[in-house]
């Protein structure tokens, strides 16, 4: 009988999902026709533009020696700048000019140009655009799109004097071939995909989620691997892997060292905690090594000083989190002998977060939101990868990365094994919950901020401790132990680390930093915050006319402080964090909506949310009042906020569901949800090739930056 039962069960469920499927066809073949047609119509006329702009030109080669200016030397290989200020090529002809291409003689990375148009009829007047580059590293990089508007067209180079500009002759006129891009439909079809599944009339949204569902595992699953293949594709993208070690050049005249985790490793393999690095004497015997003017005429004169390392009683230090190095390095330098790159326990990190954000989505539901919709859980996993910042840690997966991202991994599986760990049966899991805060533990090993996250136990378990009593109590004695334990075997090592290396238990070493000012006498006013945290939170992007359409943000200060390039806030980044906004119209707030939450439920959700976004504060606060201002430090607080985020979205989704009907006001979340998360996908993937950030891809890999740009030779 058991047998059979399962077996009807079994078809019962096949033929619901099947049912499921059709029902979500019908409703959504429509905009899925539509989409493909629109991306055969982009593919073919939109992206191919400069094809069909060009496809009835008449090519003319021009050699370089025949149209160069009075400060440009043609030579067998090109042409070099004798006189920057008159370093161009005048082309002019009968009919107004469309594409030119440069042939190069060698090859070449990036040519940057400018260039210049004279209106027919309007005089010697010449009209200068924006600075451009020219290459060899794709198909296109080496076409010049001048818009036909005139028939006398100058290329202004701005190389230095000296600079060899291989050009042997420019193609006017050319023909621009057509070009079937596959990763572009790629893209196209899964912003499609995105839009059909998490449109704001999509199915899923009144499909309440069962984890009793393959088909639900399924869509979670393929969610998971999505997000966990576009984080590769950006750590690939950004060729991090290759530019991120060794040593370099740093500010005044220092030395960077991108493989400190690996000396970090090295060191501890030998037993002692100082890097096996070269103490320059005039160094050693400053009064005030971590004066930086001073140490700028050390270094100018040529001594060996490296750039952000812990400076302490003659010794280097690394005074990034520990932890890293024992789960990622140390092993790797045991068994294999060489150096582990940065790059890579990055990458291995950030996959293990993703992993550890679809745990916490399905935690949060489980523990607050147990009616939750299929589409709601899917864009809370979203908006967890999305706008946790993550994105940018894989694009410079530098030894600055390491401890936020480990830390970012271990908070995500500590709060969600911590959720996991309350049974229905009011009892908790001691396994789990030591699970939890061993992980919660090791924050403070690795990016110290991020132990905050243990606070977030007091509105977690605060039934468990005074209404069931399963914690701190006789009967929860064990449970209790094993969420207490963990800290301490994490926090007494540490504490004792600290102490070997700087004498103090609690001294972590980041104040001794050799930086670009002195930590150990730098105060800054409460007022100089203010700015920092609107550029943390509010500030709006830089949205510009042509590729890469993201630029850099100016942000100006009070008094100084420490400032590095960035996009935007956190609410440019993930405008989805903006719902936080609309909080007081969510359930658990209203006192007299009772629908979808129970009134303790209620003070239980209100205290997780309000508590998360106090974290986010507080971090944002202490990194800009030691640190200033650095695109990597949203990520030290982005989790907590889109934690608050998700639980908005969920609360004001959940009355809608509850009732089983569809009400305007839930179209107007899913749409405002699923159109904020397209837009932070499409901002954090353009933000990668914006210039004069740090990790510029025009450097770093310009192969991959003509690659992607050579799709918009319509618009430059």
């Amino acid at each position: 009988m058991a047998s059979l039962s399962k077996k009807k069960i079994f078809k019962t469920s096949k033929a619901e999902s099947l049912e499921t499927v059709r029902a979500f066809w019908k409703t959504r073949k429509s905009i899925t026709i539509i989409g493909v047609l629109l991306i055969a119509i982009a593919e073919i006329f939109i992206f191919n533009m400069p094809y069909w702009q060009s496809i009835n030109a008449t090519p003319q080669t021009l050699n370089v020696a025949n149209i160069a200016s009075s400060g440009l030397k043609p030579t067998e290989k090109g042409l070099i700048v004798k006189d920057p200020s008159q370093a161009f090529v005048e082309i002019s002809e009968s009919t107004k000019i469309g594409y030119i291409k440069a042939n190069f003689a060698t090859k070449a990375t990036a040519v940057p140009y400018t260039t210049a148009i004279k209106y027919d009829g309007s005089g010697d007047q010449y009209y200068t655009g924006s600075l451009r580059n020219i290459s060899t590293t794709s198909k296109y990089s080496s076409y010049i799109n001048t818009g036909k508007t005139s028939s006398t067209v100058r290329i202004n180079f701005t190389s230095p004097e000296g600079t060899l500009i291989p050009i042997k002759n420019f193609t006017v006129n050319a023909k621009v071939p057509f070009s079937f891009n596959a990763p572009r439909i790629i893209l196209l079809l899964t912003l499609l995909t995105m839009i059909v599944f998490l449109g704001p009339s999509s199915e899923l949204y009144k499909v309440r989620f069962s984890l009793h569902k393959t088909s639900h595992i399924i869509a979670v699953s393929l969610t998971t691997l999505s997000m966990m293949t576009m984080i590769t594709f950006t750590w690939l993208l950004s060729s991090g892997r290759y530019y991120w070690i060794g040593t370099t050049g740093a500010p005044e005249n220092h030395i960077a060292n991108f493989d400190q985790y690996g000396y970090l490793a090295d060191a501890l393999l030998h037993g002692h905690t100082w890097l096996n690095l070269p103490v320059d004497a005039n160094l050693a015997s400053m009064p005030n090594p971590y004066d930086i003017a001073a140490r700028s005429i050390l270094s100018g004169n040529g001594s060996q000083i490296f750039f952000d390392h812990a400076f302490y009683n003659g010794h280097y230090y690394s005074y990034f989190g520990v932890i890293p190095a024992l789960l990622f390095f140390v092993p790797f330098q045991f068994i294999t002998g060489t150096v582990l790159h940065s790059a890579y326990a990055v990458i291995i990190a950030a996959l293990f977060t993703s992993l550890a954000f679809t745990a916490l989505a399905l935690s949060i539901t489980r523990n607050y939101f147990p009616k939750a919709s299929l589409g709601n859980l899917l864009s809370s996993i979203l908006i967890l990868n999305l706008g946790s910042n993550i994105l940018y840690q894989a694009f410079t997966p530098s030894f600055y990365c390491v401890p936020q991202v480990t830390s970012m991994m271990f908070t995500a599986a500590g709060l969600s094994l911590w959720m996991y760990a309350k049974k229905k049966d009011k009892t908790v899991s001691p396994t789990l919950i030591a699970a939890g805060s061993f992980c919660i533990a090791c924050n403070l090993g690795c990016r110290p901020q991020f132990i905050l996250s243990a606070l977030l136990a007091i509105p977690l378990f605060w039934d468990s401790v005074f209404i069931h009593r399963s914690l701190f109590s006789r009967k929860g004695i064990i449970a209790t132990i094993c969420s207490i334990i963990p800290f301490l075997i994490v926090f007494i090592p540490l504490g004792i680390y600290n102490w070997v290396r700087f004498d103090s238990f609690s001294n972590f070493g980041s104040n001794y930093n050799l930086t670009g000012f002195d930590m150990t006498n730098s105060v800054k006013p409460l007022t100089a915050l203010v700015p920092l945290l609107f550029y943390f939170f509010f500030q709006p992007g830089s949205i510009i006319g042509q590729f890469p359409f993201v630029g850099t943000t100016e942000t100006p200060v009070i008094t100084w402080s420490p400032m590095e390039p960035s996009i935007g806030g956190l609410a440019m980044i993930a405008p989805f964090t903006l719902i936080l906004l609309a909080m007081p119209w969510s359930s658990i707030w209203n006192k007299s909506t009772t629908v979808s939450f129970p009134l303790k439920e209620k003070r239980k959700v209100s205290s997780f949310t309000i508590l998360s976004i106090v974290l986010g504060i507080v971090i944002a606060v202490a990194d800009a009042r030691v640190a200033g201002f650095a695109w990597r430090y949203i990520s030290d607080f982005a989790w907590a906020i889109c934690i608050s985020t998700i639980i908005s979205i969920l609360c004001l989704a959940s009355d809608d569901l509850e009732n089983n009907q569809e009400k305007s006001h839930s179209r107007i979340l899913n749409l405002f949800v699923i159109t904020t998360i397209i837009f932070s996908l499409i901002y954090q993937f353009f933000s990668m090739f914006t210039s004069g950030r740090y990790g510029n891809m025009i450097e770093i890999s310009p192969s991959h930056y003509f690659y992607f740009a050579d799709w918009f030779l319509f618009l430059m």
